[in-house]
């Protein structure tokens, strides 16, 4: 210890814990140069929700473009209706609340707490929204409350907590790629619903479209009010 002296020892431990703070310092839910991106796709879905709800409020019928979109679905999946059974059954609520503890497990034991919240409040916050909006929309499919679908919300709220879970954990340096590619895969996700519902004649494809929006600005929603709850912790015990 003779030839290192006291100035040299305290530089070397800061610099130790600078280097071990920002390595512990958890990432945050969305990338810095996502969220206005991210805030802006949350109210145009909460925007294009407002929209059907209006248009289609207490109504009974398909509307020109649920016709249209419906008979497509009803030829392009004749045939494939046992298919069509096994995906609708991963939107029931009890199939999203299993997926969601898993998840919320899976983060917990990664030591990702945020991505934890984030794996129960996405699914849930979508999942009280399509409940309590239905009855105020008051749109009927043979006689059950149909707008926003319950089911293409829930496993698109689900697909999109992966995503953000998947880019969290991957190398920051290919975030934003995966993040890209894992949206995507929600969206298709989200579509293989749609197309289910359809075909089964449970959903009208307008009811389909609301279900995505409802999970899209929740998810959004929920995950930057995480992320803007997070920094403010950080800072607050910094001070």
């Amino acid at each position: 210890m003779a030839g290192i002296d006291r100035r040299s020892l305290s530089e070397f431990t800061y610099r130790g814990r600078v280097t071990r703070s920002k390595i512990e310092r958890p990432a945050s839910l969305i990338p810095e140069s996502g969220v206005r991106a991210t805030a802006a796709v949350a109210l145009l879905a909460s925007a294009i929700l407002a929209v059907l709800a209006m248009r289609y409020a207490d109504t009974t019928a398909a509307g020109a473009l649920d016709g249209s979109l419906a008979g497509r679905v009803h030829a392009f999946t004749a045939g494939h209706r046992h298919a069509l059974n096994t995906v609708m059954h991963f939107g029931e609520p009890t199939s999203v609340i299993v997926m969601a503890g898993v998840l919320a497990l899976t983060c917990l034991a990664l030591r990702r707490r945020l991505l934890a919240v984030l794996a129960v409040l996405g699914p849930a916050v979508t999942g009280l929204l399509t409940s309590a909006l239905k009855p105020l929309v008051g749109r009927t499919f043979h006689g059950d409350l149909s707008m926003p679908s319950g089911h293409t919300g829930g496993i698109t709220a689900i697909a999109l907590v992966v995503a953000l879970i998947v880019a969290n954990v991957v190398d920051p340096r290919l975030r934003g790629r995966v993040l890209s590619l894992m949206l995507l895969g929600a969206v298709a996700v989200a579509v293989t619903m749609g197309i289910a519902l359809i075909a089964l004649s449970i959903h009208y494809p307008t009811d389909v479209l609301g279900g995505f929006c409802t999970a899209v600005a929740a998810v959004g929603g929920v995950s930057l009010l995480l992320q803007w709850w997070e920094a403010r912790s950080r800072r607050s015990s910094q001070t």
